[in-house]
């Protein structure tokens, strides 16, 4: 196991280090599995989205989440001028919609997947196994991304199995069950 890094033990003080690639950062992050959902907002009367796997709970009181969003995205400018934007949760088998939202918005087909409008106007996206709508609670620059924190206003839960990213590909995770049951079930000798 490597020993900790940063740390003097002698001082409990960073120490100064090379920095860390990018690239080398990507790989060892890529071994935490996330999520994978789509942002969607509204811009100019037209739906927008991006493919994301920054999303996480902040606070149950009151509600909030958030989401990283790259500086320069068309997509962090929507969703401030439209005051929030709504979190698409993806089903396993709807690999598709996280491609679709993750190619540059110039590359995408004119026509986008099947929606409704969520309660604040947001877009709720066909084949997803949760929503949630959310108003613009606050932003904080962050290195070359912004978090961008929403306070949930409505949210729901749908049949289906969420859509897992690591070690840089997608992934199922199957049937969610019980685990405690499970455990007791599959594990005798426990």
């Amino acid at each position: 196991m490597p020993a900790l890094s940063g740390l003097d033990p002698n001082q409990g003080m960073a120490l100064t280090r090379e920095p860390l690639s990018p690239g080398a950062l990507r790989r060892v992050l890529g071994r935490f599995a996330t999520g994978v959902a789509v942002a969607t907002t509204m811009s100019g009367g037209r739906p927008r989205g991006l493919t994301v796997n920054s999303f996480t709970s902040v606070s149950l009181l009151p509600a909030l989440i958030l989401i990283c969003i790259h500086r320069d995205s068309a997509f962090l400018a929507a969703a401030i001028g439209r005051g929030g934007f709504a979190i698409n949760i993806i089903d396993d088998d709807h690999l598709d919609l996280v491609r679709f939202f993750a190619m540059p918005e110039r590359n995408r087909e004119p026509a986008w997947p099947g929606w409704e409008p969520s309660p604040s106007g947001f877009p709720l996206l066909e084949g997803a196994v949760a929503y949630l709508d959310c108003a613009l609670h606050a932003t904080h620059p962050a290195g070359d991304h912004v978090i961008c924190i929403g306070r949930v206003h409505s949210a729901e839960a749908a049949a289906g199995h969420p859509l897992v990213f690591v070690g840089g590909r997608f992934r199922s995770i199957g049937p969610i069950c019980d685990l405690e049951e499970e455990v007791l079930k599959n594990w005798a000798w426990i």
